[in-house]
């Protein structure tokens, strides 16, 4: 079993495979057919954001939430769940590689110092002589569709400021219902913290994916791929 699977990782065994893919998909669907199949296979359908802020380049992001509802108190650390997430996200698929996201956990400190008491999402950008501030406003957030069904809404509107031009350079608003059309049952007392781990996950690479290329196809299923889990 060992050989066979070091066997398997080999360069000449995956040059095997991939060669006989090619045979397969050129025999079966046509040359010109086969190659888009193959390619779209190899590389995916990697689309480019709809931001390209932070194309190129040696820049500085800093990630920050914060709730505008005045009823988050069941939910009260979803916006740092999602500074965390987003942060996150961004500096590992940004192609980038001058890109510094400043470290989630430095936002937090920050946000501690100052009692999450500041006026405006650009002044965190400020504090960390950010060139740019990706600002998320929470405008509403809940889990449960009635006590004994999960089914997450949430609105919120994604800001982007440019700080060494001082000014908002992007807004946009979005929602999302997960799961879109039927509620997920609650199993026992795990099912909550787990829908909301998965809900805040899903939340935090729709709008990372504004930033950097993404696979449409994959920033969709995970909710698939999550909801199947929850079942």
């Amino acid at each position: 079993m060992g050989f066979i699977s070091t066997f398997s990782r080999s360069r000449p065994f995956r040059l095997f495979l991939l060669l006989g893919l090619i045979a397969l998909l050129l025999g079966s669907s046509g040359c010109q057919t086969g190659l888009f199949t193959l390619m779209y296979l190899w590389k995916g359908r990697e689309v480019d954001p709809e931001y390209n802020f932070f194309r190129k380049g040696e820049i500085k992001v800093v990630v920050v939430c914060r709730s505008l509802s005045m009823d988050q108190f069941q939910n009260e650390t979803v916006p740092r769940d999602l500074t965390r997430e987003i942060s996150k996200s961004i500096k590992k698929n940004c192609k980038n590689k001058k890109l510094t996201v400043v470290d989630y956990r430095k936002v937090e400190q920050w946000l501690d110092d100052c009692n999450n008491n500041f006026e405006e999402l650009r002044d965190v950008g400020s504090a960390f002589k950010a060139d740019y501030v990706v600002g998320i406003e929470l405008q509403g957030f809940r889990l449960q569709e009635s006590p004994n069904l999960l089914q997450g809404k949430a609105r919120w509107s994604v800001k982007t400021y440019d700080m060494k031009e001082d000014e908002q350079v992007a807004e946009k608003p979005m929602s999302l219902i997960y799961p879109p059309n039927v509620p997920i049952m609650i199993q026992d007392n795990s099912s909550i913290p787990m829908f909301r781990q998965k809900f805040v996950g899903v939340i935090a690479l729709q709008i990372s994916s504004l930033y950097h290329p993404h696979d449409p196809n994959k920033v969709y299923g995970v909710m698939d791929a999550d909801l199947l889990e929850m079942h």
